[in-house]
């Protein structure tokens, strides 16, 4: 895999910020590595056949292949030629969720067969994220904010290390501690980069060090200023994404005006443009955006 860089470097307005690196498979993150698109299954995970048609039909996306809803927020946003011109794109790597027992046993069969890596996401049962390990998966991405036994978090963490899993820290504004809000108040991006902060000294004391963070907001300001504050006392590569972004046009210019922002400050190591429609809409406008600004991607041929 290369890089491509649509336009010349001056194009970027700051220094791309220095990061660690990880390893997710074949996919570099961080360090001078080109930046990675995301985007997430949408299917149950229990259904293994819909889950590998979703992760196959993202591998070589063609805008005129698209549905029709998805053709028309392209033409809305007046990125139809140019999307046109650019295509095909690929999916760099996917997130499957991995929410109940079920969930986990197809999961390692879709790791084992996936063409690209594989990001398994825990939410509100703490205990997947180690039936994700013993499967096999390429990354975890758990939420400390979510998990409240510690021992737990420490087990998850040392398992993790054993595997040579890395380990997406997302921290979401909807699941800050109370102490947070109390001392900061809603919508504190102080908050949200703390948070993140305590959440990566946990793993860190397990002796993990193959860590990406996020940080996401629903609102693209809140978003920007946290990841700023978190870029400025970490090294460690950041996924950005705005959450619960929305659908349609409006999602994806909220969610550009985040992204675009913190990448043209140089901050940001793989992205996902979060929508609520198909998931191959996500990776196309993902890769639009980094061609905009003149940023490096991944080139799959």
């Amino acid at each position: 895999m290369t890089a491509t860089a649509p336009f010349p470097a001056s194009h970027v307005t700051r220094e791309r910020r220095k990061t660690t690196q990880v390893t997710v498979r074949d996919i570099r993150i961080g360090g001078d590595a080109p930046i990675a698109v995301q985007t997430m299954v949408k299917v149950p995970t229990t259904d293994y056949d819909a889950v590998m048609r979703e992760i196959e039909a993202s591998m070589t996306i063609y805008p005129e292949n698209l549905p029709e809803r998805e053709q028309n927020i392209l033409k809305e946003i007046l990125c139809w030629e140019d999307a046109c011109a650019l295509a095909p794109f690929h999916c760099d790597i996917t997130r499957v969720s991995v929410p109940d027992e079920d969930s986990a046993g197809t999961f390692a069969r879709i790791v084992r067969n996936s063409p690209i890596p594989i990001v398994s996401d825990i939410h509100f049962r703490p205990p997947m994220a180690l039936a994700a390990l013993e499967a096999g998966t390429d990354k975890l991405r758990i939420n400390p904010g979510n998990i409240r036994d510690p021992k737990l978090l420490r087990r998850i963490a040392r398992e993790a290390v054993a595997r040579k899993t890395p380990i997406r820290v997302g921290v979401n504004a909807g699941s800050l501690d109370k102490d947070l809000l109390e001392r900061y108040g809603n919508h504190s991006a102080e908050a949200l980069a703390l948070s993140a902060a305590n959440s990566v000294r946990l793993i860190e004391e397990e002796g993990v060090t193959d860590i990406v963070v996020s940080l996401k907001a629903n609102d693209a300001r809140w978003t920007v200023d946290a990841y700023r504050i978190f870029a400025e006392k970490s090294t460690y590569p950041l996924h950005l994404g705005v959450t619960e972004a929305g659908c349609g046009r409006a999602a994806v210019v909220n969610s550009w005006a985040g992204l675009g922002t913190l990448l043209q400050m140089g901050i940001g190591d793989t992205i996902r443009i979060s929508l609520t429609e198909d998931s191959r809409l996500e990776v196309v406008v993902g890769h639009l955006l980094l061609h905009y600004l003149g940023l490096p991607r991944y080139a799959h041929g």
